[in-house]
């Protein structure tokens, strides 16, 4: 398959409502988180937009490697669906505009204009029914490529920028106002980032990146797996809200990764 081909695939997977299918472990893969999974960190009622949180949409230009480019659109992937979620119709399109670039850096976006992808979500951003169509349109139209391992690994790349930035705005929130809900939200979040430091652990990226990014993530998830509330949770899944002391914890780690994320590189 070519390599841009592959791209756009695993760009469009990311955006999809799909059911957890990941590689086999006899592929060397954990579980592949859902992009559903994800996306319903910014379903929490508590979660209103914050304009001063989100990453600025007109930064683009200063990602140079391949690898920022696909990290940072999962980040703006997130930053969209953030704006969405509350209505910030306006401001999601100018993060689709960033993301519509981010491809053009890629030399990905032929594929996007053939499928009219930017188009139709530009004209049906205020109807979440027809978004989640189109979703479904494009999940069935590229299922057959989720058992690729070159798709699963960018899939893997953009999961990461895609949930340090929604955990970074619900982090961010939670430790400047008292929500319980973001608390438990943060909970329900760890077996997300198990599966994606799995995942990260064995890809086989030259970028100098790659390894910082995913040693900071396994130093979040070793960090968290240590936590009274997280242990409770991973073994009778008890619904508990992070203590202060863990939510400061997670606060700060997320937003060490977060930074540098979406850090020129």
């Amino acid at each position: 398959m070519n390599w841009k081909l592959k791209i756009v695939i695993g760009l469009l997977l990311t955006l999809l409502c799909l059911p957890n299918k990941g590689l086999s472990q006899g592929g060397g893969y954990g579980s592949m988180p859902s992009p559903l999974q994800i996306v319903l960190i910014f379903q929490n009622p508590d979660l209103k937009y914050d304009s001063t949180l989100v990453h600025s949409f007109s930064e683009t230009g200063k990602y140079k490697t391949k690898y920022k480019q696909i990290v940072n659109f999962g980040v703006y992937l997130a930053d969209m669906a953030y704006a969405i979620q509350n209505k910030r119709n306006g401001i999601a399109i100018k993060y689709l505009h960033a993301i519509k670039e981010l491809g053009e850096k890629c030399e990905i976006n032929q594929m996007f204009n053939k499928l009219s992808i930017y188009e139709r979500f530009e004209s049906n951003l205020e109807n979440k029914d027809s978004m989640m169509t189109i979703l479904l349109d494009l999940s069935i139209t590229f299922e057959e490529y989720l058992q690729d391992e070159e798709v699963m690994r960018l899939v893997g790349i953009q999961f990461a920028g895609i949930w340090v930035e929604g955990s970074y705005v619900a982090s961010q929130i939670a430790s400047f106002q008292s929500s319980e809900s973001l608390n438990k939200l943060l909970v329900h979040q760890y077996p997300v980032l198990e599966n994606i430091v799995d995942v990260l652990n064995n890809l086989p990226s030259q970028d100098p990146y790659h390894k910082e990014l995913t040693s900071d993530l396994a130093e979040l998830k070793k960090a968290m797996s240590e936590m009274k509330t997280i242990k409770k949770f991973m073994k009778k899944k008890y619904e508990i809200p992070l203590t202060e002391e863990e939510l400061k914890i997670v606060e700060e780690k997320i937003r060490r990764i977060r930074t540098k994320m979406i850090a020129e590189g």
